[in-house]
């Protein structure tokens, strides 16, 4: 069916929910819970998400689409692990830095519906979407 921003938005929420949970727990049991609810949300989004540049890029766009989604994801395998523990340092637990990076996953999902909301707008031509 093509349809990926639900796809990606909902997993996206999911895990978001996750954080947040795992902020507030207070077993080792629902920490765990929480943590395979954020893996299962990031994971699940994982596929959709490196199929969505080309929705409404193509050629050389598409490609630095895909391009700036592994730089992001790069540079937040550095920033989230850093956030954590400097919030962690500062706050003195790591509820802070759980709720940033859920934060960050809630942003990640308004960014894909703005940008399927904006690419049904302005369509890719047929011609120009498949290289053509």
């Amino acid at each position: 069916t093509e349809e990926r921003t639900w796809h990606v938005v909902i997993p996206c929420a999911l895990a978001c929910l996750g954080f947040v949970f795992a902020g507030n727990a207070s077993t080792a049991l629902m920490i765990v819970l929480s943590l395979v609810i954020v893996n299962v949300g990031i994971s699940a989004a994982k596929a959709p998400l490196w199929a969505m540049p080309s929705m409404f890029l193509s050629g050389a766009g598409a490609a630095a689409g895909i391009a700036m989604i592994n730089s992001i994801g790069n540079l937040g395998g550095f920033v989230g692990p850093f956030a954590i523990g400097w919030l962690k340092n500062v706050t003195g637990g790591y509820s802070a830095g759980l709720y940033v990076v859920g934060a960050t996953l809630a942003l990640s999902a308004v960014v894909t519906l703005m940008l399927s909301r904006q690419s049904k707008q302005t369509p890719v031509a047929a011609g120009e979407r498949h290289g053509h």
